[in-house]
């Protein structure tokens, strides 16, 4: 049996242990270990999602804190096309 599906398997094994439900966010990391590429609605994602100490928060271009702001997917940091797309997956845009 091919290593990347038990893997896969075993991943949505542990989301829906954790309560995941249908179109909630699996982190890069895990699909890159199976071959996967993440998939964006558009062909360049611009919103930096990063979780902090006051939890997830997601960063527009031209925001003070956008430039400075690299992403750590095995911390589950994320881009998103849409403002919408990121607070349907539950971050929240940063204030400044």
């Amino acid at each position: 049996m091919n290593m990347k599906f038990i893997v896969a398997g075993l991943v949505l094994l542990v989301a829906g242990l954790f309560g995941a439900r249908e179109g909630d966010y699996i982190p890069v990391e895990y699909l890159d270990m199976i071959g996967m590429n993440p998939s964006y609605s558009c062909d360049n994602p611009q919103i930096k999602a990063n979780v902090t100490q006051n939890g997830k928060i997601y960063h527009v271009p031209g925001g003070v804190y956008y430039d400075r702001t690299d992403l750590d997917p095995t911390n589950g940091e994320r881009l998103f096309c849409t403002e919408e797309e990121a607070q349907a997956a539950g971050w929240t845009k940063s204030k400044r």
